[in-house]
């Protein structure tokens, strides 16, 4: 009997003040990310898409992770809803993991580009699924870093051996032997 009367006694509401002094927990705003996430998609997906024409093929393959990169900076900094100091610190790893990648990987400009084509929307999941995982606690900041970290950084594993007709990147692992010194003198 005592517990049915417990369940049916009255739950007190909190007073406005109790509410005013907690701290609200509302999380980042994630889906402005999530669209320009799954425009980036898209843009992937019509860049393999062998039916279009070339040109606008390139320019998918080109503006896109651009055009995205710059809308994921934009709604980094503006519309995230994070932390001032948790934005700037994203903000920086966004900038600095790409150069340092790009300096710790092999010197060749076809990975560059591929690095541009790929390794944007990459970073653009990697913070955005970082963030939905872990988005609300004070720490998902650092996770995000590191899922950022990790996907820069796996461009340092391999090379570009350059593009196909098709525009595809020959991905080779870094240490395996060039094609170059594969062929019979």
């Amino acid at each position: 009997m005592t517990d049915l009367a417990a369940s049916s006694a009255p739950v007190s509401e909190p007073s406005a003040g109790s509410a005013a002094a907690a701290p609200s927990m509302a999380g980042p705003r994630l889906w402005p990310a999530w669209m320009i996430s799954a425009g980036l998609a898209v843009a992937l997906v019509l860049t393999v898409t062998p039916s279009i024409a070339n040109r606008p093929r390139f320019f998918l393959m080109m503006g896109g992770p651009v055009l995205g990169g710059l809308l994921f900076s934009l709604w980094l900094l503006f519309l995230s809803r994070l932390r001032i100091r948790d934005r700037f610190l994203l903000l920086l790893g966004w900038v600095l993991f790409p150069v340092l990648a790009g300096w710790l990987s092999v010197s060749d400009a076809a990975l560059r580009t591929a690095m541009l084509i790929y390794g944007l929307p990459l970073a653009v999941f990697a913070i955005t699924g970082a963030l939905t995982v872990c988005g609300r606690s004070l720490q998902g900041w650092k996770w995000a870093l590191v899922c950022l970290a990790v996907g820069w950084l796996s461009f340092t594993l391999v090379r570009n051996e350059g593009f196909d007709g098709e525009y595809y990147p020959e991905f080779a692992w870094r240490w395996s032997p060039e094609h170059e010194s594969t062929l019979p003198l």
